[in-house]
């Protein structure tokens, strides 16, 4: 009985000490000298009691500011922190040496950071620099935080908010904070990886990278600036994007640099890309392994050396469902489109893109350079509109096709060298075009310049081109129609297209005849819709009035845009 009780008592010992080295605490903090002592209980669970002036915080340790609540090396935070919708005015950090910059430097573990407000922060640090945390590891949750400001990282890994998440959630945050640094860097957070959800979040500020710091490349974005095995939902940036010098490679975009392994859902850019090196795109510079990008938009110009895209610089590996980009697109050389400007082993599908697309080689109004290698690649009920101009390999639609093709068309103008269509420059051996037509405008001055086809090595089936407005009586594939001809339905009807679930056309009676339109593209058709004055249509096909300019559209996304403000006409 007694070596009983000495067991239990040393049991109960033990739990108690180890209680005591673990703090259950509830902090309240009330002033800034409050939020600094923070450091002294990192396991501590703090809440804001009222709005903090932290404008002091400027002339505190000789300058350098604030001092982040824990740092990497065993004394992380692990507590949790709710601000209760309060303010924290004017934290000042200036740190241009050290890592681990914010608020919270470095967190590990800890449940969640919340409801908090920064407003005109002033953030430098060396790496992981941001106002709220500099690296949250391990699972912590974001919710309902947001920043304004400007947050500066001397090397690499920032962003408004946050400069890496590792797993946890991400929700209701925001940033109207500009964000300047080398590597790394977001509009909201920098880096995201390992299982991270977010959802519901924006950035407006402008992000500017001055150069290329490391050999894992240049990661930018207007709200991420990488992310990986993740999931991103109902999100947005405003903000240009601009990487101003510094070597290959760079992966620039307007929503993220980089995304791999990843879903993003419902994400829109809104603000022009601009850089001297490669991989630009509005929404993604770079879009690869198993990654899927669905209902999703850019609305800007795009900039760069090469692999170039209104949506996406370069898609691999990967698919882009029922998404649009709407904006001109220029490039110094090669991999350039309205979309996308490389497609490699990757699906495309109800996607289209408008504006004036300009290039080297292989250079498309939808995609520069359409391939596969070691999975089916494939781009189906898309279109594009406006202009393509390049020296060779340059289409309406695409570039250099070197995969399938199918219920597509271009109403792009097209003018280049060599290799120019007004659907596809080249369409190379074992690739299949279908279904799809072109009417835009083809002028060139080699040798294999064509109304549909440029040069063709694989097969063309069941496609035309309008002789009359593409000025091309020749093509190396496809069927030349009148004007006339190309908008009878029975053209089309008796080549097999599907107009139950694919296709439709207006006719007469009823309505003044049309070219065919794809019924899944009504994000997008109303750049190109002519409705009669006499036609009665149905709701969901009477998108938006004809307008001159293929740029001046009513907003596809009429409920988003209500629901955050900064895409409005």
């Amino acid at each position: 009985m007694k070596l009983r009780k000495l067991a239990v008592g040393i049991l109960i010992g033990a739990l108690v000490l180890a209680l005591g080295s673990c703090s259950m605490a509830v902090y309240h903090i009330t002033n800034v000298t409050e939020l600094q002592e923070m450091n002294n209980d990192l396991a501590g669970d703090y809440i804001l009691d009222n709005d903090i002036d932290a404008v002091e915080t400027k002339t505190w340790n000789g300058g350098l500011g604030f001092d982040p609540i824990g740092t990497w090396g065993g004394i992380a935070f692990t507590g949790s922190f709710d601000g209760q919708g309060h303010k924290i005015t004017g934290l000042f950090i200036n740190r241009p040496a050290t890592n681990w910059v914010a608020l919270f430097g470095y967190t590990d573990g800890a449940p969640f950071l919340k409801n908090v407000i920064f407003e005109n922060c002033n953030i430098t640090g060396q790496r992981y620099a941001a106002a709220l945390a500099g690296w949250n590891d391990d699972d912590t949750d974001v919710i309902d935080c947001s920043v304004s400001g400007n947050v500066h990282v001397e090397k690499d890994i920032g962003g408004g908010l946050i400069g890496k998440q590792d797993g946890g959630k991400v929700t209701n945050c925001h940033s109207t904070a500009g964000v300047t640094g080398w590597v790394a860097l977001g509009g909201l957070i920098g880096i995201l990886m390992d299982g991270v959800e977010l959802s519901s979040c924006s950035a407006t500020g402008d992000v500017l990278a001055f150069a290329f710091g490391g050999a894992g490349g240049a990661k930018v974005g207007g709200l991420i600036g990488e992310f990986g095995d993740s999931i991103v939902s109902d999100s947005y940036a405003t903000g240009n994007v601009t990487a101003i010098e510094g070597p290959a490679p760079w992966w620039i975009g307007g929503f993220s640099g980089l995304a791999h392994n990843s879903i993003v859902t419902n994400c829109h850019a809104e603000g022009d890309v601009v850089t001297i090196a490669d991989r630009a795109g509005g929404l993604l510079g770079n879009v690869r392994i198993d990654s899927q990008i669905t209902e999703c938009s850019a609305r800007g110009n795009v900039s760069g050396e090469d692999y170039i895209g209104g949506l996406t610089g370069e898609n691999n590996k990967s698919e882009i469902i029922d998404c649009f980009a709407f904006g001109n697109v220029v490039a110094i050389q090669d991999f350039v489109g309205g979309l996308t400007g490389l497609n490699y082993d990757s699906i495309v599908l109800r996607c289209c893109a408008a504006g004036n697309t300009t290039g080297r080689n292989y250079v498309g109004g939808l995609i520069g350079y359409h391939a596969e290698a070691t999975r089916e690649a494939q781009v189906s009920e898309s279109h594009s509109l406006g202009s393509v101009q390049g020296n060779d390999y340059v289409g309406g639609l695409i570039g250099y096709n070197g995969a399938d093709t199918s219920d597509c068309f271009s109403k792009s103008s097209t003018n280049g060298a060599d290799l120019v269509g007004g659907f596809v420059g080249l369409n190379t051996a074992g690739d299949l075009i279908s279904n799809s037509y072109s009417t835009g405008a083809v002028t060139g001055t080699g040798a294999n310049v064509g109304g549909l086809i440029g040069q063709n090595i694989g097969t063309v089936s069941n496609s035309f081109w309008d002789t009359e407005t593409s000025g091309q009586a020749a093509s190396a594939g496809g069927t030349g129609l009148t004007t006339e001809e190309m908008k009878t339905k029975s053209t089309f009807t008796d080549a097999g297209w599907d107009f139950d679930t694919i296709w439709k056309i207006w006719e007469l009676p009823v309505y003044e005849p049309s070219y065919p339109w794809l019924q899944a593209d009504g994000r997008c058709q109303c750049w190109d819709s002519q409705p009669h004055p006499k036609q009665v249509l149905e709701p969901d096909n009477l998108l938006c009035e004809q307008r001159k300019n293929p740029t001046d559209v009513r907003d596809p996304f009429p409920e988003f845009s209500a629901r955050h403000q900064g895409f409005k006409d």
